[in-house]
């Protein structure tokens, strides 16, 4: 994940971003492909990995999932 292989992974990313519309779980995808290479040199990813794997299984199991989100939306308690 160095060199033109990142350049391309974010510039999926942002595309993504900007879209908007369906992007988040996209989103949510394609940050597993960054966050598997990242995990192979940085091992504390995989908590962050873990994490958004299960915010992906939760916006899953969402009858009307958001097409976007924030992460203040997040941590808002409920």
């Amino acid at each position: 994940m160095f060199g033109d292989t990142l350049a391309a992974k974010w510039e999926l990313l942002s595309s993504d971003i900007e879209d908007g519309v369906g992007a988040l779980m996209r989103i949510l995808k394609r940050l597993n492909s960054m966050l598997s290479s990242l995990s192979n040199v940085f091992r504390s990813i995989d908590a962050v990995k873990e994490f958004k794997d299960h915010l992906e299984v939760t916006l899953e199991g969402l009858q009307n999932p958001p097409d976007f989100i924030t992460l203040g939306d997040l941590l808002e308690p409920r």
